[in-house]
């Protein structure tokens, strides 16, 4: 294979995550899914962070969620869902690029370790997510401490979700994996 092979490959594979990632973002900012008057999504954007880990690289798979925050921010969001979105990504990206890094896993060994690994690595993403944006609103709010007070409601359902967002990653891992 050729460089410009490659290359055009890597455009072709960025492309259909971003938009992909976007629609995600989109379609499930449409559910109404709301726990004592709080939001909460699944984070099914986060599978895409996970699978262009894999099949692009950490550099591509940031680079896709900053472009969705930017790109979905501008579309139909403001400033603070800007900074939200943003501080949301970049801590479970920062956390899920670390453990992915601890782990050494490789897409091509898909078992029990690796399933444990990136279930684990999600649900550490959507934690870290969830704590990025209530301290982001905590300065926003004009620091109020109360605000804390969500993590007991939202730590619990990031558990779940992670765990959620870390199967459905592994299911289009395994999809990507035989594809190629």
């Amino acid at each position: 294979m050729n460089y410009t092979y490659i290359h055009l490959n890597k455009i072709i594979y960025f492309s259909i995550l971003l938009v992909v990632s976007m629609l995600l973002s989109y379609v499930e900012s449409m559910l109404p899914f709301q726990i004592s008057g709080v939001g909460i999504k699944i984070g099914l954007a986060n599978i895409v962070t996970i699978v262009a880990i894999f099949i692009l690289s950490y550099f591509y798979a940031m680079l896709i969620g900053i472009l969705r925050v930017a790109f979905l921010s501008y579309i139909f969001g403001n400033l603070i869902y800007f900074q939200l979105s943003l501080a949301g990504f970049l801590a479970s990206f920062v956390i899920m690029s670390i453990m992915l890094g601890i782990f050494n896993i490789d897409i091509k060994h898909i078992d029990n370790d690796f399933t444990y690994k990136i279930i684990l690595t999600s649900v550490l993403g959507s934690i870290l997510h969830n704590n990025a944006q209530i301290i982001v609103c905590y300065f926003i709010l004009g620091r109020q401490a109360i605000i804390f007070n969500l993590l007991y409601l939202l730590v619990p359902v990031a558990i779940v979700t992670g765990i959620v967002v870390g199967y459905l990653s592994i299911r289009v891992l395994k999809l990507v994996k035989y594809s190629k």
